[in-house]
């Protein structure tokens, strides 16, 4: 499978502040459609959701979405887990900051540049 394919499943994948396997799919046919001008056969996503209880007292999501893009009978899976991201962010001398997710400090940030460094090696 084309690399490109594949980074566009990752920028989807980790472009999500939260979602659903039907956010994702749809995100990902309006992409493919835009860009390279079809959609994908098929899709295999598995979302497990969780909430947790954030400091200021609201439920948070911070589910798990493994996601399998199928093109030309060629698989590409790639995962992501909120939960992982969201322990590893609240840790951070900036988490506070009303911007800390528009920034390159977040974990979504830092581990979909590293899956699409991975790609271009």
């Amino acid at each position: 499978m084309k690399s490109e394919y594949k980074e566009m499943a990752i920028r989807n994948l980790y472009g999500m502040i939260a979602g659903s396997k039907d956010t994702l799919i749809s995100s990902l046919n309006k992409n493919f459609k835009r860009r390279f001008g079809f959609e994908p056969e098929s899709y295999e996503i598995k979302q497990i959701d969780k909430l947790v209880d954030s400091e200021n007292g609201r439920s948070v999501w911070v589910g798990r979405m493994e996601t399998k893009l199928i093109i030309d009978g060629e698989e590409f899976q790639v995962y992501r887990d909120w939960n992982e991201e969201f322990e590893i962010d609240k840790k951070h001398p900036m988490y506070n900051d009303d911007y800390f997710y528009d920034g390159p400090h977040c974990e979504s940030h830092l581990r979909a540049m590293e899956l699409i460094e991975q790609l271009n090696k």
